[in-house]
């Protein structure tokens, strides 16, 4: 890709964000400059996200989107994290962004709601992403919940909760839940610093997990190591850096062989191999996936046998969000 193109793509993911976060579109418009000014005086940064982004071409491993539904419930307005479940087939986990209850969605892939779970104990200070994988006991399926937004920057210690996967039996009981079985796995950043994440990933294989930094030029790769603390502070390790802007969710095939992950523009897709680990797309060039842009799409979820990916946006403009699956077109 051109230089002034890839140039483009950063700026327009700023623009993003920008206006996402800031109603004053004259300090918005102030501080594009400030960060377009500091990119410039970072050379060797500027040059390897450049040099990446270059070298990414198409990938079709997943065609393009089918609208499968609509969210049908006013209570999810505003869609953050999303999980294919594993228990259930043809259902879909999701969770509300910040303020929300501490509550976690069921809906049919048409986008029906049919059950709410409140997680008893647990607080909704900035749930950004959930990931769906394995945890203590070897035979259940565990939902991850990612208290890791942070806007200004400022929370020392985080939280992700871990609860075992609900079997969902139509018709057996009432509309909203409650999970009694939940923990609270926290942690913290190196040296107490404090980042803003939006992307929570679970590794099947050793039960790591990993938090992706949102809005850093350069996105951090943080590692929570199996057996994540339950009773004491974690420290997250800082495993790299992937030279792409702005990841907004993402997800881990349940082979563990997939990676994607996504901004506010595009769909990036990373194939590791049977040597390699999540930490080694901080080495490897992804593939571009189709993707239709969404209003304010920041939740991505892989079907369980890896057959395609749905994404969902937030509420914008009054208009219900479409559920999108992009099916797997090759092996």
């Amino acid at each position: 890709m051109h230089r002034m193109a890839i140039l483009g793509r950063i700026k327009k993911d700023l623009i993003h964000w920008l206006v996402n976060t800031f109603e004053n579109t004259i300090f918005a418009t102030a501080l594009l400059v400030i960060a377009i000014l500091f990119e410039s005086g970072c050379k060797h940064h500027q040059d390897r996200y450049i040099s990446q982004q270059s070298a990414v071409g198409n990938d079709s491993t997943f065609g393009h989107p089918v609208s499968v539904g609509k969210i049908q419930s006013g209570e999810m307005d505003e869609v953050s994290g999303i999980a294919v479940s594993r228990h259930n087939s043809n259902y879909i986990w999701a969770h509300n962004d910040s303020g929300d209850d501490p509550r976690l969605f069921l809906v049919d892939k048409e986008g029906k709601l049919v059950r709410s779970y409140h997680l008893a104990g647990a607080e909704n200070r900035d749930w950004e992403d959930m990931a769906i994988g394995p945890g203590p006991n070897s035979n259940r399926t565990y939902l991850y919940v990612a208290d890791i937004g942070d806007n200004s920057p400022s929370e020392e210690i985080l939280q992700i909760y871990r609860l075992p996967e609900p079997e969902f039996i139509p018709n057996t009981s009432q509309p909203v839940d409650t999970l009694e079985n939940v923990e609270k796995l926290e942690f913290r950043y190196p040296e107490n610093r404090s980042y803003n994440a939006e992307t929570l990933l679970i590794d099947p294989l050793t039960r790591d997990l990993y938090i992706v930094t949102k809005y850093e030029g350069q996105e951090k790769l943080f590692r929570l190591s199996y057996p994540q603390a339950t009773s004491n502070v974690d420290t997250a390790e800082l495993t790299g850096t992937i030279p792409f802007f702005g990841m907004l969710g993402g997800d881990i095939s349940a082979d563990g062989r997939m990676i994607i992950l996504k901004t506010q523009t595009q769909v990036l897709i990373w194939h590791l191999n049977e040597e390699e680990t999540p930490t080694s797309i901080t080495d490897k060039i992804p593939g571009r996936l189709p993707y239709n842009e969404e209003p304010q799409g920041e939740a991505l979820g892989i079907a369980p046998d890896g057959s395609g990916y749905y994404t969902i946006s937030e509420y914008v403009g009054g208009k219900s969000p479409v559920i999108y699956y992009y099916p797997r077109i090759t092996k």
